[in-house]
């Protein structure tokens, strides 16, 4: 009887208006809970958890600086920047042509639930890996490089073109024939002229277009 009057007690209190019938004070009955009416377990809301969001959009006119503090304290506060070690956010490296990219990329991690921030494999994140590449590869998009091990074999050499929108073609040279690969996928051939020997990024990139097409 106890509890049932206890119950009874708290709704007068609280103000809140019953849709239940009302308590019988001689109910010995077992005490009702609220929740999930399949479960029986209350929401997130319920407890008063409040997903800490950001408390104020970035500032569209945000430099670097404030850029990466605002995205580092995101993940800080969804508590997914152990995933990096740390800010993977760096000022020196956001150029013009790629804030429009990190303006978006922060919107989205302010916009999108901590629990959907847990899962790796989100659109969130997909959108900080296009603007990290963006940012890395300069203002063409590409980035082309030289060299695949530490001491390979005279007369080799492996150079290719990595880009952001484009397959990643790389061209690898042995004795005099050199042959394309467009994203690990065999492409065609060329003669090498003599560009191992050269080692000149010119001379490299021309043999890229030359063999890749």
């Amino acid at each position: 009887m106890r509890t049932a009057a206890r119950t009874l007690v708290c709704l007068l209190l609280l103000g809140c208006p019953s849709t239940d019938p009302p308590v019988d004070p001689n109910d010995t009955g077992a005490e009702t809970t609220t929740g999930d009416p399949t479960t029986g377990a209350l929401g997130l809301e319920d407890t008063g958890f409040v997903d800490p969001t950001m408390g104020e959009p970035l500032d569209p006119d945000a430099g670097p600086d404030e850029i990466c503090t605002h995205f580092c304290d995101r993940l800080v506060a969804c508590n997914v920047e152990g995933d990096f070690d740390g800010c993977p956010c760096y000022p020196e490296y956001l150029a013009p042509f790629c804030i429009d990219e990190w303006r978006a990329t922060v919107a989205c991690y302010d916009e999108t639930s901590c629990a959907d921030l847990q899962d790796l494999e989100g659109p969130c994140w997909g959108m900080f890996e296009h603007a990290h590449e963006k940012c890395t590869l300069g203002e063409s998009g590409c980035l082309e490089y030289s060299g695949s091990s530490a001491d390979p074999p005279p007369g080799t050499c492996t150079f290719g073109r990595d880009c952001l929108d484009l397959p990643t073609r790389e061209v690898a040279c042995e004795a005099d024939t050199c042959t394309c690969t467009i994203d690990d996928v065999p492409a065609g051939t060329c003669p090498g002229a003599g560009v191992c020997e050269s080692d000149d990024p010119a001379a490299m990139s021309a043999k890229i277009d030359e063999c890749c097409g």
